[in-house]
């Protein structure tokens, strides 16, 4: 197939059929759209790899990428440097979108001269539905020469995600995007690569570095399985480097936004972004003592854990994120888990954040 207009990338690994089959339906019966499927296999077992190729042998507008197992970043870098098509969609083996979701983010794609065109999604799970919601205007252009649009972006960007209910305001997934090919391609735009979590927040907020424009649709195109089997719910030993790596990465970009809207709004004192990036940062605590110090599979004793639990929080850049983040800023629950980490009640902490997750609708 050449130059189609949108090229699907979707990372494959050991996926269950179960998944694979309803994602790869969604994506061929795309109507009124000229897609190709890249489908890159990251080191799967011998039976996903043959599944992999069964399906481009059946459908012609798909092909396969076999490569060792290398991550998630790199299986998409792969994909961008392979597509062909004009725009680039990110889906995840296990999700599936809207069979006329590429007729719509076209039609919206005429409409502008934009770099990204934004929709919405779905969290699915099983009998509950969260929406995903970006709190941006219906098949509005946004033009980031606008200094108060680019300010926005980066702070939606660089802060935790907020939720209403059972909508969910959250703007630094990749696969809510449908990228120009040419964008990413001349900026030498990549995912991270050895980062196993938020490696879609440091890609999104770079294209937010070198964009000139984005485009919104109000559509939710897009269903996101929650996958409780899935690497973002395993124990993980390495949590607590993970996120130390993440955390500098993404200090860098706080630093480089934060100089650049000083700059153009000629505030010496600036500091909001670095705020916002302390306030992620104080969030992604509860994950690494989730993941790590407190997850059922760790199987050090409890008292070995929480001294390591608590060695965690006197770390940097967690440390000056207690610190920062200010009272005024946090919801009440916030409120009461930044004076127990203030006080180093690690243990404490987390049996608040769990209950406060199992109280979520």
């Amino acid at each position: 197939m050449n130059n189609p207009t949108f090229s699907i990338i979707v990372p494959i690994y050991n996926i269950s059929e179960d998944y694979f089959h309803p994602c790869i339906e969604s994506l061929v019966g795309q109507k009124n759209a000229d897609c190709e499927i890249i489908l890159v296999d990251d080191g799967s077992h011998e039976a996903c790899a043959v599944l992999c190729d069964e399906t481009a042998a059946k459908y012609s507008q798909v092909r396969v990428i076999h490569q060792k197992n290398q991550g998630v970043s790199a299986a998409r870098n792969n994909g961008i440097l392979a597509a062909q098509g004009d725009w680039i969609l990110f889906v995840d083996a296990d999700d599936w979108i809207d069979i006329d979701s590429c007729a719509r983010i076209h039609e919206q794609i005429l409409q502008s001269n934009a770099d990204l065109v934004m929709f919405n999604g779905l969290k699915e799970f099983g009998v509950r539905t969260e929406i995903l919601h970006m709190d941006l205007e219906n098949k509005k252009c946004y033009s980031t020469e606008n200094p108060e649009t680019r300010e926005w972006l980066y702070r939606k960007a660089m802060q935790p995600k907020q939720e209403i209910g059972t909508r969910s305001s959250h703007i630094t997934y990749c696969w809510d995007k449908a990228y120009r090919r040419t964008f990413l391609i001349e900026n030498k735009l990549r995912f991270p690569v050895g980062i196993p979590k938020s490696e879609d927040k440091i890609f999104i907020l770079r294209c937010f570095e070198r964009m000139n424009g984005i485009s919104y649709l109000d559509d939710q195109l897009y269903h996101y399985r929650q996958n409780d089997a899935s690497i973002c719910h395993r124990f993980s030993s390495s949590a607590d480097h993970d996120r130390q790596i993440m955390a500098d990465k993404l200090y860098e970009i706080a630093q480089r936004m934060n100089r650049e809207i000083a700059e153009l709004k000629k505030q010496s004192q600036y500091d909001l972004i670095i705020k916002d990036y302390h306030r992620f940062i104080f969030g992604i605590i509860s994950d690494v003592l989730a993941l790590n110090f407190f997850h059922p599979d760790n199987p050090l004793e409890k008292r070995k854990r929480i001294a390591q639990a608590k060695a965690f929080i006197r770390n940097e850049p967690f440390k000056t994120a207690i610190r920062m983040c200010e009272f005024k800023d946090l919801s009440s629950v916030a409120k009461l888990k930044k004076l127990l980490l203030n006080y180093g009640l690690v243990s404490e902490f987390y049996t608040i954040w769990s209950f406060s997750q199992k109280r979520k609708p």
